[in-house]
This record gives C-alpha cells, sequence and structure tokens, in this order.
C-alpha cells in the first residue's frame, strides 16, 4: 500500500481510505476491516449518520475494532491507525441534531466517541456544508474539540 500525508496534517494514510459507511452487523464490520488492514490500508472513515439507525455503523465499528484489537494488539494498535468521523446530522434530527451548530459538533462528537469506543478521533470534520450556522462559529467548535483533545 502507497501511504500519503493527510493535507498538512502530518497524518501518514494508505493512498485508499476505507469507508466504513455499509456496516450491518459486526461480523461483517470484523471481515472487511480486517481484509482493508491486510492490505495495509490505516485509513478508517465514519460518519454520525451512517447505518440504519444512523449512527449503527459507527457502534458496528466500534465493537468490531475491540475484538480485533483483543485478537490482534499490534496489527490494530491505535497509534498506527488514522480514524476519522463526519458531523452533520445525528438518529434522532431533532431540531438542534442537524447541522453544524456548535451545540451539535460539540455533543455530536461526544456522541460518536461513545459508539465508536474511542477517547478520540484523529480527524473531526462537517459532513457537509451548514448555510445557517456562520463558518467562524464551527471554526471554533471544532479548534474546541481539538484542543480538548478529542480530535
Amino acid at each position: 500500500m502507497e501511504y500519503i500525508t493527510l493535507g498538512n496534517t502530518g497524518l501518514k494514510v494508505s493512498r485508499l481510505g476505507f469507508g466504513c459507511m455499509t456496516f450491518n452487523t459486526v461480523e461483517q464490520a470484523i471481515d472487511l476491516l480486517e481484509r482493508a488492514r491486510d492490505y495495509g490500508c490505516n485509513f478508517f472513515d465514519n460518519a454520525e449518520m451512517y447505518g440504519k439507525p444512523r449512527g449503527n455503523a459507527e457502534r458496528l465499528f466500534g465493537l468490531a475494532f475491540e475484538i480485533l484489537q483483543r485478537k490482534d494488539p499490534i496489527k490494530w494498535r491505535r497509534s498506527d491507525l488514522v480514524i476519522t468521523t463526519k458531523i452533520f446530522a445525528n438518529q434522532y434530527v431533532g431540531e438542534n441534531e442537524l447541522g453544524c451548530s456548535r451545540k451539535h459538533i460539540i455533543e455530536g462528537l461526544d456522541a460518536s466517541l461513545k459508539r465508536l469506543k474511542l477517547k478520540y478521533v484523529d480527524v473531526v470534520y462537517a459532513h457537509r456544508n451548514d448555510v445557517i450556522t456562520p463558518l467562524e462559529e464551527q471554526v471554533r467548535a471544532f479548534t474546541d474539540l481539538i484542543r480538548s483533545g478529542k480530535a
């Protein structure tokens, strides 16, 4: 596998990343993640809206990742992987559960981390543009998450 630098982050990621949006069962997630890792993939992308219901793909990733780490802690060491997630719409989609308001960015990542069973993600970003929330407000919220060690 060829590795490249992810933007100007300093992170080295496999040229091919693995999108986790299609997980339906823990067994399927384990099988697909193992295959991707066997080929050298170290970049795993999630989102709070992936799966049915929304967020289920993150939940399945978290369960599978725990199992894979127990099975082979060297191959699945957290320090060699780049795990990302995206924020925009959670499973409920109430009035404040959609978009990139400060409230939703912070609560959305907290919920994602719980589903992923992680203390932090390497990169968190907006899944799509939020035309209602000023960009400065979004940037401040993401910056606060980075400073808090959650991303």
